[in-house]
């Protein structure tokens, strides 16, 4: 028992006699483990960014103005059958206003005021998980809708 106080009262005396070379070796260990510590939470929010973009993954394919109800049908027929498609949702004129009122209430009073509206109608695609990766497949599929 008595070595071991001897022992804690040579560490309390030694730390005491370097209190400065203590202070500042303990601060440099924070200051690096702070740094380590600000880059994982960086890196981990980063990834998870990345990830709900890539999981957001869409496709707007926008009407002409006079587009026929067939012409919508195609656009629809040839969305599905690639195969490149979670949803797809078709997008009015009307509706498409209602969204830019809705998501800019500041220029709502802007588009409000114009003689017609100059939104198009389109039709919205939410691309599958294995879409997203095919940049190739999605190409494609944009020349067809063009």
């Amino acid at each position: 028992m008595r070595a071991l106080r001897y022992f804690f009262n040579e560490a309390t005396e030694s730390l005491w006699r370097g209190r400065r070379a203590a202070i500042v070796a303990v601060v440099t260990i924070a200051a690096g483990l702070f740094v380590l510590g600000l880059f994982l939470v960086v890196n981990t929010n980063v990834q998870q960014l990345v990830g709900r973009w890539s999981e957001a993954a869409e496709l707007s394919v926008y009407l002409k103005e006079r587009a026929t109800s067939a012409e919508v049908q195609a656009v629809d027929d040839l969305v599905s059958t690639s195969g490149l498609s979670a949803s797809r949702q078709y997008v009015s004129k009307t509706d498409a206003a209602k969204r830019f009122r809705e998501d800019f209430p500041d220029l709502a009073v802007v588009a409000g005021g114009l003689d017609r509206n100059p939104f198009p109608a389109s039709v919205e695609v939410r691309l599958t998980p294995a879409a997203r990766g095919a940049g190739d497949a999605v190409d494609a599929l944009a020349a067809n809708l063009g």
